[in-house]
């Protein structure tokens, strides 16, 4: 017993203290509780800075971030009270594997950024990211923990894993001790990620002095040059992660998360069904690791963040033995207020509510899969064909669990569409999809799926379907996504506006104009992720010919003659060519 916990099983022991597995009796749930060693609680900086950065934390609600639930103090020892999260962490995983497919580690790399990135707005740096700190709830959910504790106290390198977490990974400015802001942990998520793709930590050596381990970061090895089948487009990333002046590193976690969606998003075509396949193996192999690691304990609660509730079925779920009726009304109201919040564009909160829901609505269908389509929604909204993939990916392993004959028709929808949004590449849907149907929400995850592999005309097509289909009476909430509809097509149309302007230009003032209705339509764009990135290239691109232009002497051209004017009309044939921005 500790306070009002009673200790399960130890969880792990570090150079600050320990973390058990318990059960919090006054709340009736498993629990992580970390408990700092007696000599830092007695610390009055250390425990006033830990505390305070504890009751920070508890206020970041992100899916991607370990939940610190409350702190207090007992026995002369600070503890945090944190969510479960038993499935091994990084660390673990690279004791048993030399390295990952890239298509995982960018999945990993964009959930951490996510969650640090929700940290940062509410003023937190984590000052320790590394392998041990990245933490699985399943095979292909990563979340970030123990924010703040690393900037509360040092802790003392003991073991190979340890060190790890100290030069490998810190940023050269923490050497340096100069100023540390959310760009040093930019520095040790690429080196992190570094490590996972290559199979070694950007520099290697078992004792480094300070001095050492300042130059060796003043040059950061290429990731190509250690691991030369990475993707040039992952490669510049982390590359750029691992810049030793944070001032050449990425701007901001939206930059960075954009250039994370763009080197998965562009994988090369011809691999992806090769990459499909080895992300495959390397998510079983993942599992298979993270459930040794996990039945190597006592007393095993599966924190399945996935298995997110529900949106409004067809008919309410019978009261079963885990989930009273009081029970299901109340998951029932959370999971409206999470729609909501989707509805109203708070993608990050709707995510959390659909994942929280589905930790108390493990056993019921078809609650469960209805959430996690939800949550592969807002992931499409948010950019983030990873966590989507993942989503949809957990609906087909699910299956068609249910054989009550009043669903078996929604459940053979689920995985009818969770197989066309998990496949790899483009859509390629049924021939026939019914409007008028429950099948009128796989036309809206069709399209957004397409919209952000920039099949823009496809997705337009779907949208318009969806725009125009009727609901039947169960299921009239579908329509409340007409809005998301009608936000899209309203950027379709600035992608088409965009597509219809000259590619090929005779002078830089012709270029600059173009340029100017780029930078223009950029403005007006309402979607989040993959149009912003498709303007953002050909503004860059023709910004680059401008300068070309001016550079050959082509600048502004001089006023024609009469002459010189009948003749060029003579010799125009056709129009110029049009801009698909390579799609």
């Amino acid at each position: 017993m500790f306070d009002d916990f009673v200790l399960l099983e130890t969880l792990g022991v570090g150079g600050m203290g320990s973390v058990y597995k318990a059960r919090d009796k006054r709340h009736d749930r498993f629990v992580a509780l970390k408990i700092l060693r007696k000599d830092l609680s007695a610390h009055p900086g250390a425990a006033a800075q830990l505390e305070e950065e504890a009751r920070v934390t508890a206020g970041v609600n992100h899916p991607n971030v370990v939940q610190v639930y409350s702190s207090g103090a007992a026995h002369e020892r600070i503890f945090l009270v944190m969510e479960v999260v038993d499935h091994g962490s990084l660390d673990d995983l690279m004791a048993q594997h030399t390295r990952f497919s890239e298509r995982q580690v960018l999945e990993t790399g964009i959930q951490v950024a996510r969650g640090l990135k929700a940290a940062h707005e509410k003023g937190l740096i984590h000052r320790d990211v590394k392998p041990a700190n990245i933490l699985f709830s399943d095979a292909g959910t990563a979340k970030i923990g123990d924010f703040g504790l690393a900037g509360a106290a040092e802790p003392k390198p003991a073991a190979q894993s340890e060190i790890w977490g100290t030069p490998y990974y810190v940023a050269p400015e923490r050497l340096n001790n100069d100023p540390e802001d959310f760009r040093s942990d930019i520095y040790s998520l690429g080196a992190t990620l570094f490590h996972a793709l290559s199979g070694r930590p950007p520099m290697e050596g078992e004792t480094i002095s300070a001095s050492e381990l300042h130059q060796l970061k003043s040059r950061p090895p290429s990731l190509q040059s250690v691991a030369p089948e990475v993707s040039r487009g992952t490669a510049r990333v982390i590359d750029r992660m691992l810049a030793p002046k944070p001032e050449n590193r990425f701007s901001s976690y939206e930059e960075l998360i954009r250039h994370f969606e763009r080197a998965y998003r562009a994988l090369p075509a011809a691999r992806d069904g090769a990459a499909h396949s080895r992300a495959g193996r390397t998510k079983r192999i993942l599992t298979a690791a993270l459930l040794l690691l996990a039945l190597g304990s006592a007393g095993i609660l599966f924190v399945a963040f996935w298995k997110a509730g529900p949106p409004r079925a067809q008919t309410p779920p019978e009261p079963t033995t885990s989930a009273t009726y009081d029970e299901t009304a109340a998951l029932q109201l959370r999971y409206e207020e999470a729609r909501r919040q989707l509805i109203d564009g708070r993608l990050d909160e709707a995510m959390t509510g659909f994942a929280r829901v589905g930790q108390d609505a493990v056993d019921q269908q078809p609650l469960l899969n209805w959430s996690r389509f939800h949550f592969g929604l807002a992931a499409l909204l948010e950019g983030n064909l990873a966590l989507a993939h993942d989503a949809f990916a957990q609906v087909e392993r699910t299956g068609t669990s249910s054989t009550d004959a009043w669903d078996a028709d929604l459940a053979r929808f689920f995985l009818e569409t969770a197989k066309v949004l998990a496949a790899p590449g483009a859509i390629r849907g049924p021939a026939e999809v019914d409007p008028n149907s429950t099948e009128a929400f796989a036309l809206l995850l069709f399209a957004l799926k397409a919209w952000q592999l920039r099949e823009f005309d496809q997705s337009a097509e779907l949208l318009k379907k969806f725009e125009t289909a009727k609901s039947p009476n169960e299921f009239k909430w579908i329509a409340d996504y007409k809005a998301i509809v009608r936000q899209h097509l309203e950027d379709y149309a600035v992608y088409t506006d965009a597509k219809s302007l000259p590619r090929r230009f005779k002078n830089a003032a012709e270029a600059q104009a173009a340029l100017e209705k780029i930078q223009a339509l950029r403005k007006r764009v309402q979607t989040r992720g993959v149009l912003v990135d498709v303007l953002e290239e050909e503004e860059n691109r023709l910004k680059g010919t401008v300068a070309n232009l001016e550079k050959t002497g082509k600048g502004t051209p001089k006023p024609r003659t009469p002459d010189q004017t009948k003749k060029k009309r003579r010799l125009r044939a056709s129009p110029g060519k049009r801009s698909s921005f390579g799609m």
